[in-house]
């Protein structure tokens, strides 16, 4: 078999195109004993023919493309894979959600995803985009990584790093910084305000508000002196987040005054029976009630309660007027200014005990069941599912009940549709509560419940 080299080729190719007149065409020294072999043939059609089939069948070397470093980063993640039953439920859940609803529910089913240790597949990623990025806690590498290679605009191509930490948390997207720099504070104050402080003034205005705003959590007398020196920042929103925060330490005269006031408002119940008892050591403390800060007029009693209450802790209040927990919750009022008041300055602190007791009182309380916009807010700050005490005692209230009948003689189709009460309440609901809520919405309407079962079903699958 005669061989050519890549030499010979080239010669012939360079001739043709620059023409033989220009250039002679000198036959390769191997191929001469097969032309001559045949003296009658051009020797310019056999070349003309042997360089064409040479670059018929010549595949050019391509360079493979570099694989981006996020998306070796997204197959790094050590979290197994959500299983595949799972997946196909999460998947029919994104689907038959109310896109209304959605925002709410897929993001709560993403952190129970995480809290069960898993991750999601990276084919389901591009789906859940919009939804993994409103639930940046439950945020792993896969997701971050992804969040990167989609080129968002906020999250760009920043906190690729395994695990968030003091060295490279500043290349970290916003919502993960200001959740490090809380965690970092309820377990070390003085180290998260020193990080804090040591990349402050190189942020902009609004990186700063919302890093300073981590502050809340551990938030004490030693946090005033930073406080105050940014009284002159030049941004109004750091400026707003700093004097909101100094009037929440601990210590100082207004907070002092503020929470006795506040404290005040819980005041018990006792008849003389009840103290002839108390007196003799024989039980009986009395009803605690609500009685809202007298001297304002009806019309300005929601704001001024909403001034008194805010940014009060509940672990304080309940100190300063020698409750615990569950007697100040029971007394709170209807209206829900106190609650949301209480459940904002938790939100902020990151007090999962005080969200938990929260969360628990608000869907115990009252005849009516909650709205679906006051469940996707306890959704949403819920740091665990309900305790099974809790979830059993819902499932079995009067209001549940209610519930259910409500959906049972409907017959509208405006009436049919799940407003979001029952698949939010599968959302805080745990995994043992999840047969005894399929079973009481079983009845019911397909059409009614099938984001909530898919929901219920999807938790059961990786809870279980």
């Amino acid at each position: 078999m005669t061989e050519l080299s890549r030499g010979d080729l080239d010669g012939l190719r360079q001739a043709m195109l620059l023409g033989t007149a220009r250039r002679p065409l000198a036959p390769p020294q191997a191929l001469a004993p097969l032309l001559a072999a045949a003296p009658e043939a051009d020797p310019a059609l056999a070349l003309l023919a042997l360089a064409g089939q040479r670059l018929r069948f010549e595949r050019a070397a391509v360079p493979s493309p570099e694989m981006p470093e996020a998306a070796r980063r997204l197959h790094a993640d050590p979290r197994p894979l959500l299983p595949a039953s799972a997946r196909r439920t999460l998947s029919r859940l994104v689907g038959v959600t109310d896109k209304a609803l959605a925002p709410a529910v897929v993001p709560a089913a993403l952190r129970r995803l995480a809290r069960a240790g898993f991750r999601p597949h990276p084919f389901d990623l591009p789906r859940l985009l919009p939804f993994v990025q409103a639930a940046p806690e439950s945020h792993g590498l896969a997701e971050r990584a992804f969040i990167a290679l989609a080129d968002t605009p906020e999250e760009g191509r920043a906190g690729l790093a395994g695990e968030i930490d003091a060295e490279n948390w500043t290349g970290f997207p916003k919502a993960h910084r200001r959740l490090f720099l809380g965690r970092l504070r309820r377990h070390d104050p003085a180290a998260g305000r020193a990080l804090l402080e040591g990349v402050f003034p190189s942020e902009t205005a609004a990186m700063r508000a919302e890093l300073l705003a981590a502050l809340a959590v551990g938030l004490g007398p030693d946090d005033l002196p930073f406080l105050q020196t940014l009284a002159g920042d030049r941004a109004d929103s750091v400026k707003t987040v700093a004097a909101r925060l100094a009037a929440r330490v601990a210590g100082t005269s207004g907070h002092a005054a503020r929470l006795a006031d506040a404290a005040a408002c819980f005041r018990r119940e006792a008849g003389a029976g009840r103290s002839i008892l108390r007196l003799l050591g024989v039980g009986g403390e009395g009803r605690v009630t609500f009685v809202a800060p007298g001297g304002v007029k009806p019309a300005e009693q929601h704001g001024a309660v909403l001034r008194l209450f805010e940014g009060l802790s509940l672990p304080a209040l309940c100190a300063q007027a020698g409750l615990d927990i569950g007697a100040l919750l029971a007394a709170l009022p209807e209206d829900d200014v106190v609650f949301w008041a209480l459940h904002a300055t938790a939100v902020e602190e990151a007090d999962a005990t005080s969200l938990s007791a929260l969360t628990e009182r608000r869907l115990g309380q009252g005849q009516a069941y909650p709205s679906a916009f006051v469940l996707t807010r306890l959704a949403a700050h819920a740091p665990a599912p309900l305790s099974a005490g809790a979830a059993r005692a819902l499932l079995q209230g009067a209001a549940w009940q209610a519930l259910l009948q409500h959906y049972r003689a409907a017959d509208t189709p405006a009436q049919l549709k799940d407003d979001g009460r029952l698949v939010l309440t599968a959302a805080l609901l745990p995994a043992s509560a999840l047969p005894a809520f399929l079973e009481a919405i079983g009845p019911l309407q397909a059409g009614t419940t099938r984001a909530a079962r898919a929901l219920a079903e999807f938790v059961a699958g990786i809870d279980s």
